[in-house]
């Protein structure tokens, strides 16, 4: 089953906000294990399951970021938000490693990691979360 790229959700400012520190932080630490090159390419079925455990993690941070944005959150209610933002980045990172097994997932990733900074530029992301989406590019281009 092919997904839209466009029906994937995309992430709150809120998510994005805490996404961003996460990843600058698991990107930079070398004791997580990134392949290089997967066995095999996922099914489009475990790409939709992946999706969906993210989409639903970025569910739960935009739940929690609604009840601790009005800047009177206590330190569990913080606490427990930033453990989500860190099971939501490490979804998301699941996904940009995985094999894309399909244009539409690759059409996502690029779209994830391909966007603006705000001031006409792109932000910069390591080699570890781009060389899968370089590889699913020519896999899927010989691919037709």
């Amino acid at each position: 089953m092919a997904v839209d790229a466009r029906s994937m959700g995309a992430p709150s400012r809120a998510s994005e906000i805490h996404r961003r520190g996460l990843l600058a932080g698991l990107a930079a630490i070398p004791v997580l294990p990134i392949a290089a090159k997967a066995s095999a390419t996922p099914t489009s079925l475990e790409w939709d399951v992946a999706m969906r455990e993210w989409q639903a993690a970025e569910r739960e941070v935009d739940e929690a970021y609604a009840l601790v944005g009005n800047g009177r959150a206590t330190r569990a209610q913080v606490e427990l938000l930033d453990g989500l933002a860190e099971v939501s980045a490490e979804a998301w990172a699941r996904l940009i490693r995985m094999p894309a097994p399909h244009c539409a997932a690759l059409c996502w990733k690029v779209q994830e990691i391909v966007i603006s900074d705000g001031d006409g530029l792109t932000a910069s992301w390591c080699e570890n979360l781009t060389a899968q989406m370089r590889e699913d590019a020519k896999r899927l281009s010989r691919n037709g």
